[in-house]
């Protein structure tokens, strides 16, 4: 059970608070076995992926990043797609609060963030 997984009743997630069904693992012995977990959870502390990218920009907010310059606002670089990059970490995607970065400047500008916070991470 140490993986999160491992019983033959389905019940509920055991994640505080969450009330939704396990997620399937498989069968056993001819029965079904599932995770201790519902996906979502299970996906959150077991898949080693990064889950970027979760918020969607209305259709107003996409509107008027396809307004601005399609540049990077820090060093000029235009060859491919740009980043939003929020000037208030954990603020709201919108215009007053997004700045558009080349992917090298939103890493830089990220991971200044990062250090000047406390968080550590990885030297520059």
């Amino acid at each position: 059970m140490s993986e999160g997984y491992g019983t033959y009743h389905p019940g509920v997630c055991e994640h505080l608070g969450c009330d939704q069904p396990r997620a399937k693992h498989g069968y056993q012995n001819g029965r079904q076995r599932y995770k201790r977990y519902c996906s979502r959870h299970y996906r959150k502390l077991h898949d080693p992926r990064p889950r970027h990218g979760t918020h969607r920009l209305s259709y107003e907010e996409r509107k008027k990043v396809r307004l601005r310059n399609d540049a990077c606002e820090r060093c000029g670089w235009n060859e491919a797609r740009c980043d939003l990059h929020r000037i208030i970490p954990g603020g709201p995607y919108n215009e007053e609060n997004t700045i558009t970065l080349c992917p090298n400047c939103h890493r830089v500008e990220t991971e200044r963030a990062r250090l000047q916070d406390g968080f550590g991470g990885r030297s520059l």
